[in-house]
């Protein structure tokens, strides 16, 4: 799915219309594993994570 190095927009505009089903399986995957990692955690949990370019960042 998203690649940096693929360019800003490679994952809408790369699409080819054979790849839509097995890619949107995986994406369906990938909300499968976060909800199962945030499954146990309270719903006021903060976590110090945020997003960076190359992906997710837990340093202040």
């Amino acid at each position: 799915m998203y690649d940096p190095e693929r360019g800003k927009d490679s994952d809408f505009n790369g699409v080819a219309a054979a790849d839509v089903e097995a890619d949107f399986r995986r994406l369906q995957g990938e909300w499968r594993r976060a909800d199962t990692a945030v499954a146990d955690m309270d719903s006021d949990h903060t976590s110090a994570a945020r997003p960076t370019r190359r992906g997710w960042s837990t340093s202040t």
